[in-house]
């Protein structure tokens, strides 16, 4: 599942924890898309926020939430988007702030800025004072250029001192693979494709 990003024209999306989130009743009569693709389906059909807003408001489709794999409990986001023409802010960091009274809220793991004017794009884990970046200029995001990651978990991590632009480290990689959705699905029967 992307959990954030900015695609090859500037747009940027970010999907946020929220424990209330509420997808509505499943509809077969109605376009789906699966919470788990949701995000990397606006990066790559839409060049500005007008434009994907003005997608979802006339095309009636509808999110489709899922399960968490392993504790069966149902994973709540909703997705901020923006590019150049947007302002910064609009969501509460307090939001994403430790609350006693609500147990079940999301603590921030990671903090991204996606500076859409300079395409620089930056991350800093909770758990490691190591700040990255990477210019998307510098990119090869063409359709036919190869698939490559930024690996921020074995032997390159943040833990093992990657810091400051890494533009040069992403390697080749085979494209994300989604996870199949669990069974029975919400409505009793699969979603029309």
């Amino acid at each position: 599942m992307t959990n954030d990003g900015i695609n090859e024209v500037g747009l940027g999306a970010h999907l946020l924890w929220l424990t209330e989130a509420d997808y509505g009743e499943f509809d077969a009569q109605r376009p789906a898309l699966s919470l788990s693709v949701w995000l990397q389906y606006v990066l790559d059909n839409f060049a500005t926020v007008a434009e994907a807003v003005s997608w979802f408001d006339t095309s009636k489709v509808q999110i489709v939430g899922q399960s968490e794999p392993h504790s069966g409990r149902p994973v709540t986001c909703h997705l901020a988007i923006d590019d150049d023409t947007t302002l910064p802010g609009g969501t509460q960091s307090t939001a994403r702030v430790a609350d006693p009274d609500k147990p079940e809220a999301s603590q921030t793991l990671w903090r991204t800025i996606a500076d859409l004017t300079q395409g620089v794009y930056l991350f800093e884990s909770t758990h490691r004072p190591n700040i990255i970046w990477t210019t998307m200029d510098a990119l090869d995001l063409s359709p036919q250029a190869p698939v490559k990651k930024l690996d921020l978990v074995h032997h390159r991590s943040l833990e093992a001192g990657l810091v400051g632009n890494v533009t040069a480290e992403f390697r080749l990689s085979p494209p994300m693979e989604f996870l199949h959705p669990p069974r029975p699905y919400p409505s009793g029967r699969a979603p029309s494709r």
